[in-house]
């Protein structure tokens, strides 16, 4: 199941868990996917119009939310 909800400036999906990334030893759930129009990124210099990212956020318990605790697929 999803819910979906306009932030203000994208539309965001909530993800059911169940859905994983391993990435450097340490298993990240999805937890999210939201859109940017248009693209924050380019390949070989070229803009697009829209870009996906998927969020996986470690469940470790960890207090410290380092850059490390988020895996962002874009």
């Amino acid at each position: 199941p999803l819910s979906v909800a306009h932030n203000g400036h994208t539309l965001q999906w909530a993800v059911a868990p169940g859905t994983t990334l391993s990435l450097d030893g340490v298993t990240r759930p999805l937890v999210q996917f939201h859109l940017h129009v248009p693209s924050e990124h380019t390949i070989d210099g070229e803009d697009f119009p829209m870009e996906l990212h998927f969020v996986h956020v470690d469940d470790r318990g960890t207090e410290d939310k380092a850059d490390d605790t988020y895996a962002v697929l874009g």
